[in-house]
């Protein structure tokens, strides 16, 4: 009996490819959820669920230009529905899709402990926050 190698990896076997509704009704669903449900019950303003759906999309897509794109998509997409200044939800949401994606890799793939993780995925913010 022989046995047959897969010359695939990780990453390729477990990425999620999802159908253009999914990809379009889901986020929309998200964010008229989103703006239409505290309307009716208030305590329910504090969920965000175009975070968990950037993360979501961000995680199962298995790559961070991907997540990033999706994250501004939904953000902004979620600015223009609640009236909030444009760009807000956008960055955040990108940099949520981002930062999701990065972490995953980080936790499932590397084993050995390492120096703290947020620190060098934005420099930026770091120079900015830390300076």
């Amino acid at each position: 009996m022989m046995v047959t190698r897969s010359y695939m990896s990780r990453r390729e076997v477990e990425q999620q490819r999802f159908s253009m509704p999914v990809t379009v009704l889901v986020p929309v669903g998200a964010v008229l959820l989103q703006v239409l449900l505290p309307r009716v019950f208030a305590g329910l303003a504090i969920l965000d669920l175009p975070f968990v759906v950037t993360l979501f999309f961000a995680i199962s897509r298995r790559s961070p230009i991907a997540g990033t794109a999706t994250g501004a998509a939904i953000g902004l997409l979620q600015d223009v529905l609640t009236g909030q200044p444009i760009g807000v939800n956008g960055m955040a949401k990108s940099l949520i899709g981002y930062a999701g994606r990065a972490w995953e890799a980080e936790s499932m793939w590397r084993t050995q402990p390492r120096a703290p993780y947020w620190p060098s995925v934005f420099p930026c913010c770091r120079a900015f926050f830390c300076t």
